[in-house]
C-alpha cells in the first residue's frame, strides 16, 4: 500500500485489492472524522462531472479511496451513509457530488454531516477584503491552525502537473491523474485541515449560546436549500433560443446604428466597447469629460471615463448627445441580456434543468447568494430571460415574496411610530420620497423610480452614494439630479425621525464596539465600516426572517415544491388544482410577527413559465 508522510499526518493510498480494515478501525476510534471529494468540475449535473477520489480520516491519518475500484466504492458508501458524524468543508458540494456521481443516499449522509464552512462563517462572516478570516480552507488553516499546508500542497500540485504540462489553471483538477503523488497529498491534507478545523472551532461555537443556537439553525437550513438545488428547474431551450435571437438582433441593430449613423470606429468586436472612438464623437458633440478612471502605471492620472455612470448622465441629455448615449446603452444592455440566457444554457444539466448553487450564508451579513446561474441577477422586467425557466410538466409557478421586509425589520428594530403605523394600516412607505420628487400626484412609474432612494436612506446612504447606486443598477431608469435626491432623503429623515435616530446611534455604538453588533434576530456581525451598520443590521435580520420562512415551508410539508430562492422570494412548482391551497399554506407558513410588526407575503399564481407578475 502506498503512503505519504505529511507535516500534519500520514496519507494512505490503498490499491484495488488492499485491505480497507484500517479505514473502519480509524473511524471507530476517532472523534473528529472528516471527508472530502476531488471532482472533475463544479457543475454536478454536467455530462462530464464525476467524483475522482474520496478522502476520509481524522486529524493525523487520511485514506484516499478511488471509486473506480468496487471495494473502495463500497467503503465510500458505507462511511458516507452509516459512518460516524462527519465533518466536511462546504458539505453540500460534497454530498451532492457523492449522490450524483456515486449513488450515495443524500438523506443518510445529511443526517450525520457537519460543516466547518458554516462554523467559520458564524465566527467571522467577513471575507478577507473586509478584514475577516475568509472561509476557504487555505485561508482558515493559517488563521486557526497555524499552517499554510493547503497553499503549499496546491502550489506543489501546480508545479508537478499544471505548469509542466501547460494545463490551464481551471483544467488542472479535471485532467490531473488520480495517482499523481502531489494530487494525493493535496487531497489528503484537506482531511487533516477539516478535522483539525472542526476540533478547533466547533468548541468555540458551543461556548457561545448565540452561535450554538445559530449553528442548530444553519446546518438543517443548508440541507433544505440543497434539497431544492438537487431538484432544479426545467429550462426551455426553444424559448431560450428565441430569446437569444431577440436580444442579439436588438444588440446588432444598436451596433449598426453606432457604426453607420454615428461613425464609431470599432477597436475590437463591439462598437459599444470602442471607448476611444466614442469619446472622440462625444467630444465633437460638445461634451466635456470630467470623470477619470483610476490611475495606473500606463496612465498615472487616469483616462477620461466613459463608464456606465457617465453614459447614464449623457443619456438624460436632449439632442444628439442623449441619442448616442442611449444607443450605446441599448447595445450594452441587449448584449448583457443575451449573455444571461447563454449563461443559463451553459449551466444546464443533463436532466434538462438548471440547478443553481445557493450559498445560504455567503455575504458578510449572512445574506444568501445564488450562482451558476446567478438567478438573483436576472432582470425581472423581461420575460425572455426569466421565462426560460419553467414549472414542472403540467404545473404552474407559484411565487411568494416578503412585502417590504427591509422596512418592516427597520420598524421593528427602531420602533419608529410613523413607520409602524404605516405598515399596520397598509399605507405607502415610499410615498414620502415619491412626493418629494414628483409631488403628491405621483404615478406608479414615479413611485417605482423613487423606491431606490427610500431603500438607500433606510441604510443611511447619502445622496451621492444613492445616486451612484441608481446609475450602476441595470433596472434603474430615471436617475434624478443630486439636489432632488437630497430633497427626498431630507423628507425621509423628517418622516421617520425615530428610525434615523436609531440608525445614527447604531453607527456610533458599532464604532465604539470596534465594528461588532448583534442584530434583532440575535446574529453577531462584524461591520467593516461603521457607517454600514444599519445596512448590516437590517439586511441580516431580513435574511434570518426569510430563512425562518423557508424552514416553515418545509415543516408545512411543502419543501419538495420549492425550486428557487431569489432575494426575499420563494419560487415553487405546483399543480393548478392545488395552487390555491398551497398559496394559502405558503403565505401562512412565511408570515410572522417581529416585535409587533407583521411580516407578510405577497404571493402570485402564474403560468408554467416564470415571468413578471
Amino acid at each position: 500500500m502506498k503512503s505519504h508522510a505529511h507535516e500534519l499526518g500520514t496519507i494512505y493510498v490503498p490499491g484495488p485489492n488492499d485491505s480497507l480494515k484500517g479505514v473502519t478501525d480509524l473511524a471507530n476510534r476517532s472523534q473528529w472524522w472528516a471527508m472530502d471529494t476531488e471532482t472533475t468540475g463544479l457543475n454536478h449535473y454536467a455530462a462530464d462531472f464525476r467524483v475522482k477520489i474520496v478522502q476520509m480520516g481524522t486529524v493525523d491519518e487520511a485514506w484516499i479511496l478511488n471509486p473506480m475500484y468496487p471495494r473502495h466504492l463500497a467503503m465510500i458508501r458505507k462511511m458516507a451513509e452509516t459512518g460516524p458524524e462527519t465533518w466536511f468543508h462546504n458539505m453540500i458540494f460534497d454530498l451532492i457530488g457523492l449522490e450524483v456521481s456515486l449513488g450515495c443516499d443524500f438523506d443518510l449522509m445529511a443526517a450525520r454531516a457537519k460543516d466547518t464552512d458554516i462554523c467559520s462563517r458564524l465566527l467571522d462572516p467577513r471575507p478577507p477584503q473586509k478584514g475577516g478570516t475568509g472561509h476557504k480552507l487555505e485561508q482558515l488553516m493559517p488563521h486557526y491552525l497555524g499552517t499554510a499546508s493547503k497553499k503549499d500542497t496546491k502550489r506543489a500540485l501546480w508545479d508537478a502537473w499544471g505548469r509542466g504540462n501547460k494545463v490551464k489553471i481551471g483544467d488542472v483538477f479535471r485532467d490531473v491523474p488520480v495517482d499523481l503523488p502531489e494530487y494525493e497529498v493535496y487531497a489528503g491534507q484537506d482531511v487533516f485541515g477539516t478535522a483539525r478545523l472542526a476540533r478547533k472551532i466547533h468548541p468555540m461555537i458551543q461556548k457561545r449560546p448565540e452561535l450554538r443556537r445559530l449553528s442548530a439553525v444553519e446546518h438543517p437550513l443548508s440541507i433544505r436549500i440543497a434539497s431544492m438545488q438537487r431538484i432544479g428547474m426545467p429550462f426551455d431551450k426553444r424559448w431560450a433560443t428565441k430569446g437569444e435571437r431577440h436580444f442579439d438582433k436588438l444588440r446588432d441593430d444598436a451596433e449598426k446604428q453606432l457604426v453607420e449613423k454615428w461613425g464609431v470606429k470599432q477597436s475590437g468586436q463591439w462598437a459599444h466597447a470602442s471607448a476611444a472612438s466614442l469619446k472622440d464623437i462625444f467630444s465633437s458633440l460638445g461634451v466635456t469629460f470630467t470623470k477619470r478612471t483610476k490611475p495606473s502605471k500606463t496612465y498615472p492620472e487616469g483616462q477620461l471615463s466613459l463608464d456606465k455612470e457617465v453614459l447614464k448622465e449623457f443619456a438624460q441629455s436632449k439632442g444628439e448627445v442623449g441619442e448616442l448615449a442611449r444607443d450605446v446603452l441599448a447595445a450594452k444592455r441587449n448584449k448583457h441580456y443575451g449573455d444571461y440566457v447563454r449563461g443559463m444554457r451553459d449551466k444546464l444539466g443533463t436532466d434538462g434543468r438548471i440547478h443553481p448553487n445557493v450559498r445560504p450564508m455567503q455575504a458578510a451579513t449572512a445574506r444568501m447568494s445564488v450562482s451558476d446561474p446567478p438567478v438573483q441577477q436576472l432582470p425581472r422586467d423581461d420575460v425572455w430571460i426569466r421565462g426560460c425557466l419553467l414549472a414542472d410538466e403540467g404545473e404552474v409557478v407559484l411565487t411568494s415574496d416578503f412585502a417590504q421586509i427591509e422596512f418592516r425589520v427597520g420598524a421593528a428594530a427602531s420602533r419608529d411610530p410613523v413607520m409602524t403605523r404605516k405598515i399596520i394600516n397598509g399605507e405607502d412607505l415610499h410615498a414620502v420620497t415619491a412626493t418629494a420628487l414628483f409631488g403628491p400626484n405621483f404615478n406608479k412609474g414615479q413611485r417605482q423610480a423613487s423606491k431606490p432612494i427610500g431603500f438607500g436612506r433606510l441604510y443611511m446612504g447619502g445622496a451621492p452614494g444613492i445616486r451612484q447606486q441608481m446609475i450602476e443598477s441595470d433596472t434603474t431608469g430615471y436617475v434624478p439630479p443630486l439636489k432632488d435626491i437630497k430633497t427626498a432623503t431630507n423628507a425621509f429623515d423628517r418622516e421617520y425621525r425615530t428610525y434615523v435616530r436609531w440608525a445614527k446611534k447604531l453607527i456610533a455604538d458599532t464604532g465604539k464596539a470596534h465594528g461588532h453588533l448583534t442584530t434583532l434576530t440575535g446574529r453577531p456581525l462584524i461591520v467593516h465600516k461603521d457607517y454600514a451598520a444599519p445596512n448590516y443590521a437590517v439586511q441580516s435580520a431580513a435574511r434570518d426572517v426569510f430563512a425562518a420562512g423557508i424552514t416553515a415551508v418545509h415543516k408545512a410539508g411543502l419543501g419538495d415544491k420549492l425550486r428557487l430562492v431569489v432575494h426575499d422570494e420563494v419560487v415553487l412548482s405546483v399543480t393548478r388544482a392545488e395552487a390555491r391551497e398551497v398559496q394559502r399554506e405558503v403565505d401562512r407558513a412565511m408570515s410572522a410577527t417581529l416585535r409587533g410588526i407583521p411580516i407578510t407575503t405577497e404571493s402570485h399564481i402564474g403560468s408554467r413559465r416564470w415571468q413578471k407578475k
